[in-house]
């Protein structure tokens, strides 16, 4: 059985090689090479998560990383909640095609993918016992 953090970190480091994102040498930051470069704290657990997320988008589902942000307020929502992704339809980014929420929880064990396609929504959570 593979552990989840090498599962995450295998990926990570697929965005590293193909300079999608990068980390600082002491590994306590990471920058995202989005629509545009987002530095976040890298020992957050939830940003590893993200990373591999962001990740993903760009190699397995092709979305292009000029149109993916960070940290987005998003409408009829809690006034100051930020959205973790947003992917926008439109190079202008005012159009909102999938947002992500990104969590770690502790109380499980395994990996999964919640996808609302009616709300354009995606939560990846990785759980573990502890």
């Amino acid at each position: 059985m593979v552990k989840t953090e090498s599962i995450f970190m295998e990926t990570i480091y697929k965005g590293i090689s193909n300079g999608i994102i990068s980390t600082s040498p002491d590994g306590s930051k990471v920058v995202y090479f989005c629509c545009r470069e987002f530095s976040a704290n890298f020992k957050d657990p939830e940003e590893k998560i993200r990373a591999a997320y962001f990740v993903e988008l760009i190699l397995d589902y092709n979305y292009p990383q000029n149109k993916i942000d960070f940290e987005v307020v998003v409408p009829r929502r809690t006034p100051e909640d930020k959205a973790d992704i947003v992917v926008y339809e439109d190079d202008e980014l005012k159009k909102p095609y999938l947002v992500v929420e990104c969590k770690k929880d502790l109380r499980r064990k395994h990996n999964y993918v919640k996808r609302s396609t009616d709300k354009h929504v995606a939560q990846r959570t990785n759980r573990c016992e502890c």
